[in-house]
């Protein structure tokens, strides 16, 4: 009976949320924004943002998945400045 092949390699899994977008304010006083494809980051979002890359600064990022919402697309360029990522999707 042929052996089942056991892999002994690990990753490490970080998830970042985007930072704050300039919908929140909608949300904020009880209006729906749904997916909110349009709103952009906030002053306060790139703050966000910036103080994630330089956590994550040093580390080996070996993938980062990014949605194509515009807040997220802002938030990983702000993250790329710190963390070089092998392969961006």
């Amino acid at each position: 009976m042929p052996k089942k092949a056991v892999s002994t390699k690990s990753f490490t899994l970080i998830l970042v949320r985007h930072g704050e977008g300039t919908h929140s304010e909608h949300i904020r006083k009880g209006i729906r924004t749904g997916r909110a494809e349009w709103a952009h980051l906030t002053a306060l979002g790139k703050r966000q943002m910036a103080w994630a890359g330089k956590q994550l600064k040093g580390r080996t990022i070996d993938l980062m998945l990014i949605s194509p919402l515009v807040r997220t697309q802002e938030s990983a360029a702000i993250m790329q400045r710190y963390v070089k990522p092998k392969k961006v999707i």
